[in-house]
């Protein structure tokens, strides 16, 4: 048989996917020929079909020494080169080619393939672009171009490039899934459902687009198709960490932690430098009294991203909830983020145009995360509607990931409006001086999403700290923590903070409950049912101390019940965790009612109509869920400690006029709680006078705590003028 022929054959079995048969006639054409280009060539792509890479690099690279003007020949070589991950030799190889074929359509999308991996988007672009130049239904192509300008957020275009590769390729999946992603960019969700929807037609097992289907629905409030969708998504991609941590996000919002904890865990063995699914794997620790190993994951993402401030953030506020920590050593935690993160910039001047008048009208800036349907709104929207705005201008920097229609109300009540979310800490401070901030207040300290690092360079020549964070942020640039003289009591707490204290003379909170909230109804015990104890707030404040004292309430009052609801109490494993912690000290599980999460706050509110009395917690004070109480006609029974966590509690009660309700001691705390459970009369009197209570309280009382925190700034203020 002629050489020629026997290479043809080969060529057709090689096609065919025969390759064992093609690979023993090429080798029975170099046994003729030793040095035959074509089928040294073509022997390389069968060795790299096979996983032979070197021997295909080798094979392929004899071929070019023999014959180097063939294009195709370095096209190879180059794709040869790019599975060994050796992308600059592939590239090298792709550009010869392009110098032998300029017009080669091939040899442009292997190049961009290969210069998109060196991190070098722009060059991959224009390979791409050329590509498609050459050969305008390269579908694959039109894809790349698509992805790049996705990350580039040119949104537009991005949807433009995925649409031609669709119209090139009508079978091509990835293109749908590409477009529904940068649909969803542009906040066009139902268009991106669509697309995901015709993908899903063309290749219904392809995880991603079952994957990206679920966040979309997620973020359209359709939380039981996202369930399916990720469940899906799973079936096919049983190890897809950004799948399970999906689904576990869906389960801990439905309090199935068990199932969650499960699936994150095995997202973490897979990719163990995850930090969402560490972070949720943290979440599920902390709801189930599991806190030591909640620090634990945080101390191991700070470890991984040791530069990153908010991780190491993340690991201080953790500290807050664990009373095995003193209040010194999360104070000294502190003072490391601030030397490890703020220092750097805490000596940058800039020049500030405005004048040192103490009595001009003064720009106050607040930033926050928390600006939605959050805890801190309650309490910051009096001050804001009440501010005088004669004599203040105020600007809110908005940090929020999902805003709703508390945004928009908080948004419509601010003079000015910035959403910073996504700009950068230098960026963000930029905007601040160029509005030229006198007073920056934040209201989150070390909590999730803050922006400490923007105070960290020193935009405003007034610096405060406020309301959603119960400690110091430990900051050099932070000049001042608002409290009250209730909260942190002079001369108490001083050396647990690196700002200085300013102290309101009543109250640091004013509470302002939802539009809407049920009206208070009877207690139970009023009609002849059992007295009920209760607590609303988060599992993780619940310590076994804790479990101890409500143990000694509920022996000292026979027959009543004790209603826990909190984030994990849907967990059945949970329950009988708690269960079991009450039954060692004597209490039946059967006095235990446990509740978990409610669809909405009004349902929420509602389950205080099922309580007589509530029992804080400690040393970690509630906040809003003693306002939510009080607001319900709930008596709220405390323990006063000595630092401001373990003191919110004593400025709540003391200024809604209740301070026989605060004890000092564990057996006054449980000695108070069973005098009011033997006093119907009095419940009774409360649940019938408290909302009104606390209308007429310092805690309601939004113009008298706008002029206290006004009062507050203006002397501030005037102290930075008269500084030299």
């Amino acid at each position: 048989m002629a050489i020629n022929q026997t290479l043809g054959q080969a060529f057709q079995l090689h096609q065919a996917g025969r390759l064992a048969e093609a690979e023993g006639l090429y080798r029975q054409v170099l046994a003729e020929r030793l040095q035959h280009p074509e089928a040294l060539h073509l022997l390389g792509l069968v060795a790299h079909k096979t996983g032979r890479i070197e021997l295909a690099a080798d094979l392929i690279r004899r071929s070019i020494s023999l014959n180097p003007q063939i294009a195709d020949f370095h096209v190879n070589l180059g794709i040869v080169l790019a599975s060994q991950r050796r992308f600059d030799e592939a590239i090298a190889a792709y550009r010869q080619a392009l110098a032998l074929k300029p017009e080669s359509a091939e040899a442009n999308y292997n190049l961009g393939l290969a210069l998109r991996e060196l991190g070098r988007p722009d060059e991959s672009l224009a390979a791409f672009r050329a590509a498609v130049s050459r050969k305008p239904g390269l579908a694959d192509a039109h894809h790349r171009i698509g992805i790049i300008l996705l990350e580039m957020s040119k949104g537009e275009e991005a949807a433009g490039a995925c649409r031609q590769a669709i119209a090139a390729n009508p079978n091509l999946a990835e293109a749908y899934n590409t477009l529904g992603n940068v649909l969803n960019m542009l906040g066009r969700s139902p268009e991106a459902l669509d697309a995901y929807g015709r993908g899903l037609k063309v290749r219904p097992d392809l995880a991603e687009l079952h994957l990206n289907s679920g966040l979309v629905q997620v973020n359209s409030g359709k939380k039981q198709e996202a369930e399916t969708s990720f469940r899906r998504a799973l079936e096919l991609k049983p190890d897809y960490p950004k799948a399970l941590n999906s689904l576990a996000l869906i389960l801990m919002q439905k309090d199935q932690l068990d199932e969650a904890e499960v699936l994150l865990k095995r997202a973490a063995s897979i990719e163990p430098g995850n930090l969402d699914v560490l972070n949720n794997l943290g979440r599920v620790f902390k709801s189930t009294w599991r806190g030591a190993q909640d620090l634990e994951i945080r101390r191991r993402i700070a470890a991984l991203k040791p530069d990153d401030p908010s991780a190491h953030s993340a690991m201080i506020f953790t500290m807050s909830w664990d009373p095995a920590f003193e209040p010194a050593a999360m104070f000294k935690e502190s003072r490391r983020w601030d030397e490890r993160h703020a220092k750097p910039f805490f000596n940058i001047k800039r020049p500030r145009g405005e004048s040192r008048d103490p009595e001009r009208r003064v720009r106050v800036g607040y930033v926050s995360g928390d600006f939605w349907l959050h805890s801190v709104s309650y309490f910051f929207r009096p001050l804001l509607r009440h501010h005088d705005r004669r004599e203040f201008e105020i600007i809110c920097f908005s940090d929020v990931e999902r805003p709703d229609a508390v945004t928009e109300l908080i948004r419509a009540d601010a003079d000015g409006w910035h959403d910073i979310r996504g700009q950068s800490d230098e960026a963000v401070a930029e905007l601040v001086r160029m509005r030229n901030i006198d007073i920056l207040v934040d209201l989150s300290g070390h909590s999730a999403q803050n922006r400490l690092m923007v105070f960290a360079r020193r935009p405003a020549p007034v610096q405060i700290s406020y309301l959603g964070y119960p400690a110091s942020t430990g900051l050099s640039a932070m000049d001042y923590r608002m409290t009250d003289v209730h909260s942190d009591p002079p001369g108490k707490t001083e050396g647990l903070h690196s700002e200085q204290l300013l102290r309101l003379p009543t109250t640091n909170w004013c509470y302002a409950p939802i539009e809407g909230a049920p009206a208070v109804k009877p207690s139970p015990a009023a009609s002849g049912k059992p007295i009920c104890f209760g607590s609303f707030n988060h599992m993780a404040k619940v310590t076994p101390r804790m479990i101890g004292v409500w143990s000694r309430v509920l022996g000292a009052v026979p027959a009543s019940r004790l209603l826990l609801k909190s984030a994990g109490l849907g967990t059945p494993s949970f329950r009988r965790q708690i269960s079991e912690r009450f039954a060692s000290h004597g209490i039946d599980p059967d006095r235990l009612e446990f509740s978990g999460r409610e669809p909405s706050i009004f349902a929420h509110l509602g389950m205080y109509d099922r309580m007589d009395i509530a029992l804080d917690t400690f040393p970690y004070h509630g906040t809003t869920t003693t306002c939510e109480a009080l607001w319900m006609g709930v008596p709220v029974v405390t323990l006063a400690g000595d630092v401001h966590v373990s003191r919110v509690g004593v400025s709540l009660l003391s200024n809604v006029g209740l301070p026989e309700l605060i004890a000092r001691n564990e057996d006054e705390y449980v000695s108070i709680a069973a005098e009011l459970a033997g006093n119907l009369a009095t419940l009774a009197g409360l649940r019938a006078t408290l909302r009104e209570q606390m209308k007429d309280s310092p805690l309601m009382d939004a113009p008298r705590f706008a002029r206290n925190v006004e009062s507050a700034y203006r002397d501030v203020w005037r102290r930075w003028c008269a500084a030299k």
